[in-house]
């Protein structure tokens, strides 16, 4: 019986590539196994752990919101529906007085957002009852706390302070560090506000200055009408 000639196998480099690819990775796993799981493990208790974590603070800023909320509505009713334009008698002012102080307790023990406004709104009351001391002190513990248009209400309340007491100076910086550091309309509203708090201090170079910038890095603002009479106003009297 002849023999069967022999066959030429294709040599398939690629093939043989992937083989060894394949038999590489089986290897790795196979040595390292353990450790993958123990990655993996590890890997999901962390996003558990993080999953709790983000829903107790969900919780807890609702609980400090309701929280400020009960204290707020001890308010006298001339401030609660918003008549302080009327004379505050000194029985509200002492109750108003009250509620921030008790405000300022939250602010203390909460975070994020539920602080921010806690201290902020404290500050408001404190502004109602006469307590300017209190006032700043309460706008400033809120700051670490806020972003947006919370850090916007919170320094540019600061800045109005700052005015009040001849402090035009650290008023100027807080605005101009707000107009480069927020985005979009908040950015625009305290851009807006630092050149017109330049032009009231009679700072008029500073203030023409602001005004060209402003122009430049808002050009679809609906102020542009407004800023460039400012402008030309300020540059006429030169």
């Amino acid at each position: 019986m002849a023999e069967s000639p022999d066959i030429p196998l294709p040599q398939d480099e690629d093939a043989g590539f992937a083989f060894r690819a394949q038999m590489a990775g089986y290897n790795f796993l196979m040595r390292f196994w353990r450790e993958g799981i123990a990655l993996v493990a590890i890997f999901l208790v962390a996003m558990l752990v993080f999953s709790f974590w983000q829903q107790k603070q969900t919780a807890d800023q609702r609980g400090w919101t309701g929280e400020t909320a009960e204290i707020e509505s001890k308010l006298p009713d001339v401030v609660r529906f918003g008549l302080t334009s009327q004379n505050v008698s000194d029985e509200d002012k002492a109750a108003t007085r009250e509620v921030a102080d008790r405000l300022t307790e939250v602010g203390k023990k909460a975070s994020g957002v539920a602080a921010a406004e806690a201290w902020l709104k404290a500050a408001e009351y404190y502004r109602i009852s006469g307590e300017s001391t209190q006032r700043r002190a309460a706008i400033e513990a809120a700051v670490p706390h806020a972003t947006g248009i919370l850090r916007y209400s919170a320094e540019g309340g600061l800045a109005n302070l700052d005015l009040e007491e001849g402090q035009g100076d650290s008023a100027v910086s807080r605005l101009r560090s707000l107009s480069t550091e927020l985005d979009s309309f908040l950015a625009e509203q305290a851009s807006f506000d630092l050149a017109v708090t330049l032009e009231n201090l009679e700072r008029k170079d500073e203030a023409v200055t602001a005004y060209d910038d402003f122009l430049t890095r808002f050009p679809e603002s609906a102020r542009t009408d407004d800023v460039s009479k400012r402008k030309a106003r300020l540059a006429g009297e030169g």
